[in-house]
């Protein structure tokens, strides 16, 4: 199975996701409409326009998102599946994924070093950045942005939740939706939606 592979975004992500997946990157095409850049690395093609696309994939395509954010994912997520694409998920071979009622949506990205044990599931559209430690009886809603280092088990977070680097969420506990939690926070008590929390312990410092 040969087929290409979309990856819509060509910044800092991408290139984390060519070293994550080096199997894969002969079979890697990908997209920004953002940037003048041509070429990632002088070498793999970007597509510049959804004229390209339909013209590279006239029968459909796969597509992974190397682009962070929420809002960022969601929308990408539904225009390139409009537009004949299927989301692709890529689960790292370095990152350890439970093998009981475990699950993984559609769509999402799973970096090296990751370790989700059993009983988790990840909601679609979700990225899971390097290093991140998700145990027993956890639930991550769609389209969350989970940065490096994060640890947490036995929580439910919600929909559109970004988690920064580093921070730690106590089991017990639940995260709204449309949630940030800043680098390094420690979350102790329930999180409402649509609000910011920072700082060790955790408080809320911005509500939407």
């Amino acid at each position: 199975m040969n087929e290409k592979i979309l990856v819509i975004g060509a910044g800092g992500l991408a290139k984390e996701l060519l070293f994550a997946f080096p199997e894969l990157e002969d079979r890697f095409i990908f997209y920004d409409d953002v940037s003048d850049k041509k070429r990632l690395f002088n070498h793999f093609q970007i597509l510049k326009s959804e004229a390209e696309v339909k013209e590279h994939f006239p029968e459909g395509f796969a597509f992974t998102i190397a682009v962070g954010g929420p809002k960022n994912r969601a929308f990408i997520y539904e225009k390139f599946s409009n537009l004949g694409g299927k989301p692709l998920t890529l689960i790292s071979k370095n990152a350890t994924i439970g093998n009981w009622d475990t699950s993984i949506g559609e769509g999402c990205l799973v970096l090296g070093g990751v370790m989700i044990t059993n009983s988790a599931k990840i909601g679609k559209g979700s990225l899971i950045n390097k290093a991140v430690m998700i145990s027993h009886d956890s639930q991550v809603g769609e389209f969350c942005d989970i940065a490096p280092g994060v640890r947490t088990g036995k929580v439910d977070i919600g929909n559109s939740v970004t988690i920064g680097i580093n921070a730690t969420i106590i089991p017990g506990t639940s995260i709204g939706n449309n949630v940030v939690l800043g680098a390094g926070t420690v979350v102790i008590r329930d999180v409402p939606d649509n609000c910011t929390v920072v700082g060790n312990p955790g408080v809320i410092k911005k509500q939407k």
